[in-house]
């Protein structure tokens, strides 16, 4: 299990492990810095003239560490401290200390001197506000420099939550996250400033949080396969029943594709229930599917009613429309079923309207998938500030509708009431084409009618999701996928198998 962690639960840790465990802060930093060091050679950064550029707090006192190290192997470094040393923190002072008995050479000169490697330690974790003054002229340098960069912890100008820039940021071509990796490392825009991210075990462990662990953690291959086996003895039974409600007159795409991925995702049965025009088409495209006619608003939804008592999981929204007929449907469906539910696209601009408790205690069955316009809409804001904090936005819906939350981005986060948040790292722009988000919620629709947990089948499916779009794109290229050619995808878990063997050797 991968954890991803705040700065503030960072800072936690930090003390837990000096103050209670006992590791000297100062043992920390050594070890810091020769993990860097250690990143720096493994890397194959080029080390015949090296810049580490520092702050003159901790994390300026880890890269003065590192130039330390480094002129001790021989290198050609040099060290340049960017801002009022009498402010240092007392690591960082010591560290200056060590600097100078050393003879380590020092500049305050940031011009291009052919540096092969720039080392980046201005800002840790701990950044609060907007890089300004020396600090974002030393960014500016740093970036217009030709040198390859490795960031120390996190690249400077990345707000370590969010993933937000605060002003300006280091263009990182790795960075060495201690301990554990920042949630602003895998959220962008952040994750475009980190390249390739490296996590360095110094010291600080699980045990270092007193109980208390991260909220966030990352989805990986491994969360997918056990939802996938099926057994050499049953039947379409075993596998579950999805009810589709999807399709107003004439649009019948999204229950095309929301059917066909929950049938390719191993479902046993799938029933639709749309308007009476789109059935030829959908028993053309899909015709394992049931399909059963949308009925008038006047007529009570017997059939309607029916084919929830069947269902084991159902899927509401995709193309269903907007208006009193389609409110009514999510009201009816609302009150007959208690099952796992998943509400996507035009259900979720309906939600908006509704008082916060409408899914009541359904919090265990009930996914939302969002994207961002979605989310502004059920949250009463605006799109930016929910791109500003995908999981803090996710984290509130969760909440506020108590309900599992996949909050679709290229950086999918998956939250749930309680506040666990899974971050979602795999995936193409392959996937940012229409369709592709019925495509998911189909998926996670079959993944909870054959018994999976909301929050874990919902963030299974984002990961299962992600790998049919890398997939598709290796084959297809990422302009050229179109939702219909995941759906080809979804079923070949064995070689995502073979892929995830692969990654982890």
């Amino acid at each position: 299990m991968k954890y991803i962690v705040t700065a503030e639960e960072m800072k936690r840790a930090d003390a837990y492990t000096m103050n209670t465990i006992g590791i000297p802060s100062l043992v920390l930093m050594e070890r810091a810095a020769l993990k860097t060091v250690e990143a720096l050679h493994t890397e194959q950064f080029c080390l015949d003239k090296v810049l580490v550029v520092c702050g003159v707090g901790n994390n300026g006192g880890d890269g003065m560490a590192v130039a330390r190290l480094l002129f001790l192997e021989g290198v050609d470094v040099t060290a340049c401290v960017v801002g009022n040393r009498e402010k240092a923190s007392d690591q960082a002072a010591q560290q200056l200390h060590i600097l100078e008995f050393y003879g380590v050479p020092m500049t305050e000169d940031l011009t291009d001197r052919g540096y092969t490697t720039l080392v980046d330690a201005l800002f840790g974790v701990g950044l609060s506000r907007d890089v300004g003054g020396v600090y974002a002229d030393a960014v500016a340098a740093i970036n217009a420099m030709q040198a390859r960069v490795l960031a120390v912890d996190i690249a400077s100008g990345v707000h370590s939550d969010t993933g937000r820039i605060m002003g300006c940021a280091v263009q990182a071509d790795a960075s060495v996250a201690f301990a554990f990796a920042k949630a602003g490392q895998l959220l962008y825009p952040g994750t475009q400033n980190t390249g390739k991210l490296l996590v360095a075990d110094i010291g600080i462990t699980e045990a270092s949080f007193a109980g208390e662990l991260p909220e966030m953690r990352l989805t990986e291959n491994e969360d997918i396969w056990k939802y996938l086996k099926r057994r050499t003895r049953s039947n379409k039974g075993t596998y579950g029943k999805v009810l589709v409600i999807a399709g107003r007159k004439g649009v019948s795409g999204a229950a095309y594709f929301s059917a066909s991925a929950a049938y390719h995702t191993g479902c046993g049965l799938v029933k639709i229930y749309t308007e009476e025009s789109n059935r030829q088409i959908l028993q053309t495209l899909v015709p394992e599917a049931m399909v059963e006619e949308r009925e008038l608003l006047s007529s009570g939804y017997p059939r309607l009613l029916e084919s929830l008592s069947w269902a084991d999981a159902v899927v509401l929204g995709p193309g269903i429309g907007t208006d009193l007929s389609s409110r009514q449907l999510l009201e009816t469906v609302l009150a007959h079923y208690q099952g796992p539910l998943v509400l996507d696209a035009d259900a979720l601009t309906l939600l908006a309207g509704f008082p916060e408790n409408v899914l009541g205690d359904r919090a265990a069955s009930c996914v939302l998938t969002p994207h961002p316009g979605e989310m502004a809409r059920l949250l009463h804001t605006t799109v930016g500030e929910i791109t500003a904090d995908i999981p803090g936005a996710a984290r509130k819906a969760a909440r506020k509708f108590q309900a599992v939350c996949v909050m679709k981005d290229a950086r999918t986060v998956t939250a749930a009431p309680d506040g666990q948040t899974w971050i979602n790292n795999a995936g193409s722009s392959a996937l940012a084409t229409g369709g592709s988000g019925d495509v998911l919620t189909g998926i996670i629709a079959a993944l909870l009618a054959k018994g999976a947990p909301a929050f874990d089948g919902a963030a299974a499916a984002v990961r299962l999701h992600a790998l049919t779009g890398e997939a598709s794109a290796a084959e297809n290229g990422v302009r050229g996928t179109l939702a219909g050619d995941l759906l080809g995808y979804i079923g070949r878990e064995e070689a995502f198998y073979e892929k995830m063997k692969e990654q982890n050797k």
